[in-house]
């Protein structure tokens, strides 16, 4: 049994808002909204970019819908009002773009956090004063192990204070130095792993926020048989030829 052209535009329409209600249920999973929480503005983000594909599938089914069925006057009604929906959906993926970028900003700047480098620092601090204040060898030894630091050695002991000194504090800024250098590429690489994670989102809601008003502006590049007839009837007509059981006008001419 064949299908008419508009039972398959029928089935088309169920079909899009079909796509239409799973694009709703997969966006009833960021309820209640967490404007402020940026795990929760990404996964919002990603959630909607992901499923996109479901609300442009619908709306190519109920063009192709007016396609097969354009005498349709509610599903005209009903493809103006979506092209309203659509201007919203539009403006949704705009605003999504300000809202990956402070989420963006909120990972970089936790990626970039001093503190646990800034407690190294201090403790480094501290101990450096402690060495530099010490008298002798035994208040020394008393500073570093009330710093929980190691104690001296039987052959540090033997070693004259102000050399002893000295050998320790540039001990102390190597352990600088390596905890600046440590710390520094880890923030680096976190800042790199944030940028690249949330730059591929950025450029797919701008791309969307352009599509759908382009998908659901009305499709005038596909007018209806009736409207083919209209146009052709404007066209103008190639005039008759003459014709020859009357005689061309030089046969008449030559005539009695």
């Amino acid at each position: 049994m064949l299908i008419t052209h508009r039972a398959l535009a029928r089935n088309c329409l169920v079909l899009a808002f079909c796509l239409f209600l799973w694009y709703l249920l997969a966006t009833l999973a960021l309820l209640p909204p967490r404007l402020l929480d940026p795990l929760w503005q990404q996964r919002a983000a990603n959630t909607l970019i992901a499923a996109a594909p479901l609300p442009l599938g619908g709306l190519l089914l109920i063009q192709f819908s007016g396609l097969l069925d354009p005498d349709n006057l509610r599903l005209q009604r009903l493809w103006r009002h979506l092209g309203d929906l659509a201007l919203v959906a539009a403006t949704g993926f705009l605003l999504l773009i300000p809202l990956q970028l402070y989420g963006a900003w909120q990972q970089v700047r936790s990626a970039g956090n001093p503190g646990p480098r800034e407690r190294l620092l201090h403790g480094t601090t501290v101990l450096r004063q402690s060495i530099g204040d010490a008298s002798s060898h035994q208040d020394l030894q008393r500073r570093l192990l009330e710093l929980q630091s190691p104690g001296l050695r039987p052959a540090d002991l033997a070693t004259p204070l102000p050399q002893l000194r000295s050998e320790l504090l540039a001990g102390v800024a190597q352990v600088e130095v390596r905890i600046r250098s440590r710390y520094g590429r880890l923030e680096t690489r976190r800042v790199e792993l944030v940028i690249s994670s949330f730059l591929p989102s950025l450029l797919t809601s701008l791309l969307l926020a352009l599509i759908f008003p382009v998908m659901a502006r009305p499709n005038r590049s596909f007018p209806s048989y009736r409207e083919q007839s209209y146009f052709e009837s404007l066209t103008p007509q190639d005039p008759p030829e003459p014709s020859m059981v009357d005689g061309s006008p030089s046969d008449r001419r030559s005539g009695p």
